[in-house]
């Protein structure tokens, strides 16, 4: 009789353990699916796309293409293609962008920097804002 009341005992305990194993995982289960959804949620990202945005520009001996501004629900970038088209290195150069809305209202001033360019190279520069730039249509470099 004591027999069977400690294997009772025992069957019980250990029905316990495994109900809490059980919850413990699917607790960090839910855990781990709630941070992939938010993670996942932050890194979408919207680019905003304007005619005017991709027009090519000159800055100073700097030519300017390909503007593109990405944004998500934590920060907005803008991206710029810039190539040096002259037969000597550039300096490099501490330059902000503005950018404008449609009626040329400044939107964000962000600041950025192009590097040292030798001849014919291009490459990509990118800046960041936390600021509105949802309706950014034309921008501006100084």
């Amino acid at each position: 009789m004591r027999k069977k009341i400690k294997i009772k005992k025992i069957l019980i305990l250990a029905l316990i353990i495994i109900g809490i194993i059980i919850a413990i995982v699917s607790i960090v289960n839910k855990k781990d699916n709630t941070q992939n959804a938010l993670a996942q949620e932050s890194t979408e990202t919207e680019t905003i796309n304007s005619p005017k945005l991709k027009e090519q520009r000159k800055y100073e001996e700097i030519t300017i293409t390909n503007v593109e501004i990405q944004k998500n629900e934590n920060q907005n970038y803008i991206l710029i293609d810039v190539k040096n088209e002259n037969s000597y290195s550039t300096e490099a150069k501490n330059i902000t962008i503005f950018l404008l809305d449609s009626q040329e209202n400044e939107l964000a001033s962000i600041p950025a920097m192009i590097p040292t360019l030798d001849s014919e190279e291009t490459i990509q520069i990118s800046a960041s804002t936390i600021k509105n730039i949802d309706n950014s249509y034309d921008y501006r470099i100084e």
